[in-house]
């Protein structure tokens, strides 16, 4: 069991790059639930997801090492719009395994292909996100481009 936050955030603030302010004097530390943000469309979700999974952490941001975010914008994923090969990433892991998850979701095994459809990548950063097990995982609008298919397999995974 964890003795220490995944994450915890001390007086944070945060504006978006036109200057309207999303966050002011977060206090908040997570050490093992599940935590949902919620909210309107246009609040900033994304701006403080973005910030909380930045790889150069602002100074009241502290995060465990072992993280895993898959973004809402497709383009800042591991797996984006220019990827044309996922094997090199998916190759740590079990080969069974990793089938067994694509075919969950509603993906061809193979994946040779060189371009994918928004929803296959967002498919594909998700089976790979559940794979890497890390201490923290922030998904930002995680059903987004996602088919009926896929919405039960992550509902699956977010309840288990």
């Amino acid at each position: 069991m964890r003795t220490g936050s995944l994450l915890k955030t001390t007086a944070l603030y945060l504006t978006t790059s036109e200057g309207r302010e999303v966050v002011n004097n977060l206090n908040m530390q997570i050490a093992e639930d599940k935590v949902a943000i919620i909210g309107r469309n246009g609040v900033g979700k994304s701006t403080l997801i973005r910030a909380l999974s930045a790889p150069e952490k602002a100074i009241n941001i502290s995060r465990t090492e072992d993280y895993f975010c898959v973004y809402q914008s497709l383009e800042d994923n591991v797996f984006d719009v220019a990827s044309c090969s996922i094997d090199s990433y998916f190759s740590a892991f079990d080969e069974k395994l990793r089938y067994r998850e694509f075919a969950k979701i509603g993906l061809d095994e193979s994946l040779n292909q060189l371009h994918f459809s928004s929803g296959e990548l967002r498919k594909i950063n998700l089976v790979y996100a559940k794979l890497s097990q890390p201490e923290l995982l922030l998904l930002d609008e995680p059903t987004s481009d996602l088919d009926e298919q896929g919405k039960r397999w992550l509902l699956n995974c977010l309840t288990a």
